[in-house]
C-alpha cells in the first residue's frame, strides 16, 4: 500500500517537473529578448571566463517555471512550508536581479541574506535544530539553533552563487541536488516536498540546454537565479534535518545519517567555498573579492571544456554521495559516514584543487596525458554540437 501511494505522489511530481520544463522552455526566448533589449549583459573581464558579453535574467525563466507549478503543489497538498519558500525565493530573485543591475554592497547582500533566513526559520520553524546524534549531540539549544541554521542557510545560498562561473555548472549541479533530495523526500513520504524538488529539477533543465550549447540564445542564470536556487536547496536542507521530519525514518530504522547524505550532496560547493574564504584570509584579502581559485577554474586551466569541466565536478559529486551510500550500506555507524564524507569532500575540493595547480609546474607524464585527455573534451565544432546549437539559436 505504501509503495503505491510514493508511487502517486512521484508521478505527480514528474508530471509537474513536465509543466516546469515547458514554462521555461516557452518563457526563455522572451526573457532573452527583454535582456537584450534592455542591455542587460554580463561583460567579460580578467576572471570571467566568456569572451563577448552575455544576457543575465536566466534566473528569471527559471523562477516563471519553478512559481507556477509550485503554486499548484501548494493547493493540492497544503504545505504551508512551500509558501514561506516560495516568498523566499522570490526576495532572493530580486535581491539578486538588483545586484546584477546595480552591483550592490557584498555585505548589504549578506544582511538581507540572514534577514531571509531568519524569518523564515522563526516563522516557519523549518531549522537545524539537532545533530541527529553526531558525536552524542541531539536537541540543541535554541541559541545554537538559530546559529547553526543561520550560518547553513546564507553559506548555502552563496556556495551556489560561488559556483556560477562555468557554463552548465551551476544549473547541473541544481539538478543533481533537487533529484537526489527529491528521491529522499519520496522515500521518506513527503509528497509536497518531493514535487517541489522535481520542479527544480524540471525547471533548471532548458536553462542548462541554453546555456551550454547555445551562441545566439545562451544566457547567464545571473545572481538573481543562484540566490533563489540557493535558497530553495538550503530550504530542502532544513525539511531533512528539522526535528520531527519525516526523512528521520531512513535514520531511525535504517541506520543512514541524515548529516552524512547532505553533506555529501552538498560537500564540494561547501568545501570548494570554505577552502576559498581560508585562502583569501590567509593573504588578507576579503572573503568577497573575487578571483579565479575556484575548482572550476583549475579544470579551466587544465583545458577542459566548459561541459567537460561540469560533469567532471559533478561525476566526483556523485562518487562522495557513492561513497557515503557504501559507508551506510556497509553498516558504518552514523558518526563514521559524517568523518568518511567530510575527508572525502576534503581530498576533492582541496586536495584535487592542489594537485590540478601543481601538476603544470611538474610536467609529468601523467600531466601531459591529462592534458591531452582536457583538450579532447572540446566539441564546439563538432556535427552534433552544431546542430543542437542551431536548433537552441532558433527557439
Amino acid at each position: 500500500m505504501r509503495s503505491g501511494i510514493i508511487v502517486h505522489y512521484v508521478w505527480f511530481a514528474v508530471m509537474m517537473a513536465v509543466v516546469a520544463f515547458a514554462i521555461v522552455w516557452l518563457l526563455f526566448p522572451y526573457v532573452l529578448y527583454y535582456a537584450r533589449r534592455r542591455r542587460l549583459y554580463d561583460s567579460p573581464n580578467y576572471r570571467k571566463l566568456q569572451r563577448r558579453p552575455v544576457p543575465l535574467l536566466g534566473g528569471v525563466a527559471v523562477y516563471g517555471g519553478i512559481l507556477v507549478p509550485s503554486l499548484i503543489v501548494l493547493i493540492v497538498w497544503q504545505n504551508s512550508s512551500i509558501s514561506y519558500m516560495l516568498l523566499a525565493m522570490t526576495i532572493l530573485l530580486v535581491l539578486g536581479t538588483m545586484d546584477d543591475l546595480y552591483d550592490l554592497s557584498p555585505l548589504l547582500k549578506l544582511l538581507i541574506e540572514f534577514l531571509v533566513v531568519l524569518a523564515v526559520v522563526y516563522l516557519n520553524g523549518n531549522s537545524i535544530d539537532t545533530l541527529h546524534g553526531l558525536f552524542g549531540i541531539g536537541i540543541l539549544p535554541v541559541g545554537w539553533q538559530y546559529a547553526i541554521s543561520l550560518l547553513a542557510g546564507v553559506g548555502i545560498i552563496n556556495a551556489i552563487n560561488l559556483i556560477d562561473g562555468v557554463d552548465g555548472y551551476s544549473s547541473g549541479y541544481t539538478f543533481f541536488a533537487a533529484v537526489l533530495f527529491g528521491t529522499v523526500f519520496a522515500l521518506a513520504g513527503m509528497p509536497g516536498m518531493t514535487s517541489i524538488s522535481f520542479i527544480v529539477a524540471g525547471a533548471v533543465v532548458p536553462f542548462f540546454l541554453h546555456n551550454v550549447f547555445g551562441r545566439k540564445s545562451k544566457m547567464f542564470m545571473g545572481d538573481g537565479g543562484t540566490l533563489m536556487i540557493g535558497t530553495l536547496i538550503s530550504a530542502f536542507l532544513f525539511s531533512i534535518l528539522k526535528t520531527g521530519s519525516s526523512c528521520s525514518i531512513l535514520e531511525t530504522q535504517h541506520g543512514a545519517s541524515l548529516v552524512a547524505l547532505c553533506l555529501a550532496v552538498l560537500g564540494i560547493p561547501i568545501f570548494d567555498t570554505l577552502r576559498l574564504i581560508f585562502y583569501r584570509l590567509s593573504l588578507r584579502r576579503s572573503p568577497f573579492s573575487a578571483d579565479r581559485n575556484h575548482l572550476h577554474h583549475a579544470f579551466i586551466d587544465l583545458g577542459c571544456s566548459h561541459l567537460a569541466t561540469t560533469l567532471s565536478i559533478l561525476a566526483f559529486n556523485l562518487l562522495i554521495v557513492l561513497i557515503w551510500l557504501f559507508c551506510w550500506l556497509g553498516g558504518a555507524g552514523q558518526t563514521a559516514q559524517v568523518v568518511v564524507v567530510v575527508l572525502a569532500c576534503l581530498i576533492v575540493t582541496w586536495g584535487l584543487f592542489f594537485a590540478l595547480r601543481l601538476l603544470p609546474r611538474r610536467r609529468t607524464r601523467f600531466y601531459k596525458r591529462l592534458r591531452v585527455w582536457a583538450l579532447t573534451t572540446h566539441h564546439e565544432r563538432s556535427r552534433l554540437w552544431c546542430s543542437i546549437q542551431s536548433f537552441l539559436d532558433r527557439v
